[in-house]
């Protein structure tokens, strides 16, 4: 299980050297919930999550406004666009 913890998250500190899906070597990483580019945040499967985005959602309360939109976005990780 460790393993397979460590394949499908991981903090990122710089850009990822093997981006895939059109993205180039040393480009920027995209937050999937605020759209910035950022170089340290984490990386769940194959999609990235800014710093900030992520201590927003750790601390964001289950009645906050802001937890659908959250859960909305989070969504991109298991359900691509393209599908």
């Amino acid at each position: 299980m460790e393993d397979f913890e460590k394949q499908d998250l991981m903090r990122v500190t710089e850009p990822a050297e093997e981006l895939g899906q059109g993205q180039s070597a040393g480009a920027a990483e995209i937050c999937i919930i605020c759209g910035s580019t950022g170089k340290a945040g984490i990386r769940v499967i194959s999609e990235f999550i800014c710093e900030d985005c992520e201590m927003e959602i750790v601390r964001t309360d289950v009645q906050d406004a802001k937890y659908p939109y959250f859960i909305h976005q989070l969504k991109q990780i298991w359900y691509p666009k393209n599908a």
